[in-house]
Parts: C-alpha cells; structure tokens; sequence
C-alpha cells in the first residue's frame, strides 16, 4: 500500500471512538461517495506497553493482547484518482487515510490457539 500511494514509511491515523461500531451494525453505501470496505483482525491491547520499555519484541507485544476479534474498516475515497495517488502522497494523509470508522466483531480471549495466519490466508481465497 505505501508504494502504491507513494510514501516510504507507515501512515498514522485515528478511528474516534464515535466511529466505532459493534457487530450486529449496518453501514449504508449512500452515506459514503464510494464506500471501501476492508477486512481486518482486531486486537484489544489488555495492558499498558510504557514507553519506556520499548521497543517492544514480538512476544512481549502478544503478552499485552487481551483478545482479538473480526474486525471491518470502513473507509471512503471519496472518487480519488487513483492514477495521482503517487504524486500527491501527503493529501492522503491529510485525509486520515480515507478512514470512516470501523466495525468490530466479538472479542476472542483465547486466541493464542488460533491460527490467525491461516485463518487470514484462507480468507483471501
């Protein structure tokens, strides 16, 4: 996606708790320009990571997940020109990354024993 958009390093954006739905929820395509609609996992942080202990590895980060859950981001590109999303990479990121809001399924306490790799491969089939 960065090279796609033209940047070289991740984007940072914020979903406003406002934006936040729980499953069962309805999205209706006429309230967006052209809705996107993309399928994630979502993680719940259950502990602080201060600061001052990073950076973090691996292992520590998933000690700190409290559960995981099926996530949807909701996203609008408003009709953008895909063909000059590299010419003008910082527009993007001044529009949040088209963020809309997200919907988030029922949290998974235990999901160390999934396979969320496979489980994220498959879907993509």
């Amino acid at each position: 996606m960065q090279r796609f958009v033209g940047v070289d390093t991740p984007q940072a954006g914020v979903i406003l708790r406002s934006q936040v739905g729980r499953t069962p929820a309805k999205v209706r395509a006429s309230d967006y320009v052209r809705l996107i609609v993309e399928f994630e996992i979502g993680v719940e942080i259950g502990e602080d990571l201060p600061v001052a202990d990073a950076p973090f590895g691996r292992e520590r980060v998933m000690q700190a997940v409290g559960a995981v859950m099926p996530a949807i981001e909701i996203a609008d590109d408003r009709d953008a020109d895909y063909s000059q999303l590299s010419r003008h990479p910082y527009e993007l990121i001044a529009d949040n990354g088209w963020n809309e809001g997200a919907v988030l399924g029922e949290p998974v306490r235990e999901w160390k024993s999934l396979d969320l790799g496979r489980k994220c491969l498959a879907s993509r089939r």
